[in-house]
């Protein structure tokens, strides 16, 4: 099989771009399903469940900013990296 050149028109993303990206979907993901759960437990009147599902919910978003963040530094990086190489 043919290697096909890194070019501008057909950059996809990286590994570490499709690593960053399965890691943000999976831990909002989680915190916005923890988030169901306490919206759940409060209208059933469910008690015990704020310990486990608070603070995973407040973390989770928390983790998948700064996952965001990392994502976007890396795609900088890439992106700059290619324009040098086009010079």
């Amino acid at each position: 099989m043919a290697k096909i050149e890194n070019t501008p028109e057909n950059a996809g993303p990286t590994r570490v771009q499709r690593i960053l990206t399965a890691m943000i979907v999976g831990v909002i993901g989680t915190a916005i399903a923890s988030i169901a759960v306490l919206i759940a437990s409060a209208a059933f009147g469910w008690k015990g469940l704020f310990a486990i599902f608070g603070p995973l919910a407040s973390i989770g978003m928390l983790a998948g900013m700064l996952l965001m963040i990392a994502l976007f530094i890396v795609s900088v990086i890439e992106k700059a990296r290619q324009n040098r190489s086009n010079q």
